[in-house]
């Protein structure tokens, strides 16, 4: 496994990586060629951005193949009890044919190595695999998310998947809603 700024990736590897994605989650209606742009884009916008420095892709190579992602990043969320910074889990995926061999455990437990190490106090993350996170000391917390930066709907849920879940489960979380402060991840 490989940990990467995606300002720093070739446009090679964005292209692995985006094949990789939708190897896992239906593409975009995009060519291909401009979701490559489109990332080569967003990660020398978030180089440039305050908390870029914190962003990380994680990687699992077969050759020049990747096999195996996730990202993080910080975001500020706004709670009850004021502003937070959370480690921010997404894009965890593995490409069908290798699923079984701990790739993703080996991602996620990587990245939230950056909480066991103080950087972060705690990791959110939205999944459609509960059992997987739970094993590895997440658990699901029931909140009522929005992000109030969406002019659509600023009060409606940003999440896609079914749990939005914490790491580690012993952190003390708040009550009430939880404003993710952004677009969903």
């Amino acid at each position: 496994m490989t940990t990467h700024r995606d300002h720093e990736l070739t446009e090679t590897q964005a292209r692995e990586i985006i094949r990789l994605v939708a190897s896992v989650w239906p593409p975009s209606p995009e060519p291909e060629d401009d979701r490559v742009a489109s990332f080569l884009s967003r990660a020398g916008n978030l180089a440039r951005e305050k908390n870029g420095e914190k962003a990380l892709r994680y990687v699992v190579w077969d050759g020049d193949r990747a096999v195996a992602n996730g990202k993080t990043f910080s975001r500020i969320i706004n709670t009850g009890k004021g502003p937070l910074e959370v480690l921010a889990l997404s894009c965890v995926c593995v490409v069908p044919e290798r699923r079984g061999e701990g790739l993703g455990k080996a991602i996620v437990a990587e990245a939230f190595r950056r909480v066991d190490r103080g950087e972060f106090s705690v990791s959110l993350f939205q999944t459609g695999v509960r059992d997987f996170y739970e094993k590895l000391d997440g658990r699901v917390v029931e909140n009522r998310f929005c992000n109030r930066l969406d002019k659509n709907d600023p009060e409606g849920s940003p999440w896609k998947e079914p749990y939005a879940m914490i790491y580690p489960d012993t952190y003390d979380w708040p009550d009430g809603t939880i404003d993710i402060n952004g677009p969903r991840y």
